[in-house]
């Protein structure tokens, strides 16, 4: 830990000196790094209360291949992940405490190249698929994990999300002054971290299947206030392999299909501050889906906690309801980031969270707090 501590000060610098490069000479080069930390400490309920801690090293590197032909961008992202799993080991929740939990790993998260066209564009390599689709800007303040991807998609399916992305293809075309429509398809089954330690050696295999994923964007101002709002499909098959029989085959029969919808929109922005609210919900009704719905939302607000307005509030709610008897499980977090020097941001934030992993778990109702703590360069 102390290590890589030392390392990102020391590599900070220079970081830094290549992002000022860029901005004096238009270099075609842009870079950048962060580190995350989550010290966690479950109160009460869930598996065990206890203390926690984990990181995440992220560095990545733009370039834009204007001077050899126009269009062009190469964009590479490496991360590190280390410590402990508090939802593996404390809380025992399904939606994960920590959007930062992946254990011990070192690897490439994103590696692509994107070519710019009049009115679309083309993306192709190992990509993240939450980069791109079913986000929320303003749910991207929370720590917990539901408030970035959605669990139908995640709790449901081999998606290409962190910590564990697949090469695919994805597409943007621009439909209109106000609205986009965004498509992708991805290897259906990622090549696991232990045979992929750095993910570097993708496979795709005929039974690994595929993954299709669609999404309309529409920017719509009320009141003249910026909202966006996107409504997506995604579907997911891959082999199902027989473990009755070797003499019988195996059928790709394991199909996974579901629709979600987000909404950004700001309510009220005056004298350096804004109050913004954010809704999820997604829907998996095939039948095998262990997460067969969801629903998420809250508020952010802007400037209200400091002179500087440099922080934001928010509070948020994230609920699933799980396949047949299991129940449902929902996490409430309260969130507070506020950058208390350049480039440096502290987040104290506490979840409750209400039947971890369901009713049939067993589990007590969690308290969990953290305190997140970030660097970029």
């Amino acid at each position: 830990m102390k290590r890589l501590i030392l390392w990102i000060a020391l590599f900070s610098p220079v970081l830094n000196q290549a992002q000022d490069i860029t901005k004096d000479t238009l270099t075609p080069f842009s870079t950048g790094a962060s580190y995350i930390t989550d010290q966690v400490c479950n109160f009460r309920g869930g598996i065990n209360p206890g203390y926690a801690f984990l990181g995440m090293v992220s560095l990545e590197a733009t370039y834009d291949t204007r001077k050899i032909w126009s269009g062009g961008t190469i964009y590479v992202h490496a991360a590190n992940t280390h410590g402990s799993m508090p939802s593996a080991e404390l809380t025992g929740d399904l939606q994960v405490v920590s959007n930062i939990e992946a254990g011990n790993h070192t690897y490439f998260q994103e590696l692509w190249y994107k070519h710019d066209f009049s009115k679309m564009s083309v993306t192709a390599g190992l990509q993240d698929l939450n980069a791109c689709f079913a986000n929320s800007e303003y749910g991207s303040l929370f720590i917990n994990s539901s408030f970035g991807i959605h669990p139908t998609i995640s709790g449901n399916l081999s998606a290409p999300i962190f910590p564990l992305t697949t090469p695919g293809i994805s597409a943007e075309w621009k439909t209109g002054n106000n609205s986009k429509f965004l498509a992708a398809i991805h290897d259906g089954s990622p090549t696991d971290f232990d045979r992929n330690p750095y993910n570097i050696r993708w496979e795709h295999n005929a039974g690994d299947g595929l993954l299709e994923i669609a999404e309309f964007q529409q920017t719509l101002n009320i009141r003249q206030k910026h909202g966006l709002y996107k409504i997506g499909a995604f579907t997911h098959n891959h082999l199902l392999e027989n473990i009755i029989h070797k003499q019988f085959p195996d059928s790709l029969k394991h199909f996974i299909g579901g629709l979600y919808f987000v909404a950004d929109q700001l309510l009220i922005e005056k004298n350096n501050t804004a109050t913004g609210v954010f809704v999820q919900a997604s829907v998996c009704p095939t039948r095998s889906c262990a997460v067969q719905s969801y629903i998420g939302a809250g508020f952010h607000l802007t400037g209200f906690l400091s002179k500087a307005h440099n922080d934001v509030l928010g509070f948020a709610v994230a609920h699933v309801n799980l396949a047949e008897t299991a129940g449902s499980e929902t996490s409430l977090e309260l969130s507070w980031q506020k950058e208390i020097r350049r480039h440096v941001f502290i987040q104290p934030d506490l979840q409750y969270i209400i039947q971890p992993s369901g009713k049939d778990s067993g589990l007590k109702n969690c308290l969990t707090g953290l305190l997140r703590i970030g660097f970029t360069f």
